[in-house]
């Protein structure tokens, strides 16, 4: 059982991918208690779409060195987390 639970939103999600947002350690250190079950995350939505598209947007920028392979690399990653949004409008 989770110890609590953690409304995440798409700037927290896409520090855990590219490595030059700042507050990036903070970010990963919620990852982590994600990854050893001490910590839930509960995200709205559309969470999905803005983090995959983050994601695409930071690829596509010439200052930012993430190429396209390791941009499908994090989607992937992303999407097999399996955190199942939650309807917010409710």
């Amino acid at each position: 059982m989770r110890a609590a639970s953690l409304v995440v939103d798409a700037s927290v999600a896409l520090k855990w991918y590219l490595l030059d947002e700042p507050d990036r350690q903070a970010a990963v250190e919620l990852f982590r208690a994600w990854e050893e079950s001490r910590l839930d995350f509960v995200a709205p939505a559309f969470w999905p779409l803005e983090v995959v598209n983050g994601i695409r947007k930071a690829a596509a920028r010439k200052d930012r060195p993430l190429d396209p392979a390791t941009a499908r690399e994090h989607v992937a990653a992303f999407l097999a987390m399996g955190i199942a949004p939650v309807d917010v409008t409710r």
